[in-house]
């Protein structure tokens, strides 16, 4: 088509160079349509495709945290029960070991005193 345009042209026919002009021009229109349109449904089918990819993703990662969450049931429930746990570990364990150091203070004083010899010093 193109050849015919130069052709026309160079024969000096006006009347042929615009019919093919005004045909090349609508090809070119009709080209960059067709690549819009193409490119349009091929980003649509990738969107499509990458939210599918992630909703599996998703799936996937919620039920690995299930498995690993076993008799506590969910993940969720996992990680309330984990920080209960710790909440109360912080609350109870100076307690715990205020009253194993002092056991210990009595346990040595105890074998403080049954380890001297002098009676008066028991």
């Amino acid at each position: 088509m193109e050849k015919a345009y130069e052709n026309a042209i160079a024969d000096g026919d006006e009347a042929m160079t615009k019919k093919y002009k005004a045909v090349l021009e609508q090809m070119e229109d009709d080209v960059a349509s067709a690549t819009s349109d193409f490119q349009s449904a091929w980003e649509e089918a990738l969107t499509e495709w990458r939210e599918a990819f992630e909703n599996d993703i998703d799936r996937i990662a919620d039920k690995l945290g299930d498995a690993f969450a076993g008799n506590a049931g969910t993940f969720a429930q996992l990680k309330d029960n984990l920080d209960y746990a710790q909440k109360a570990a912080d609350r109870y364990l100076p307690e715990y070991k205020e009253i194993y150091e002092l056991s210990k203070l009595n346990r040595d004083i105890n074998n403080s005193i049954n380890d001297t010899d002098n009676i008066k010093g028991k």
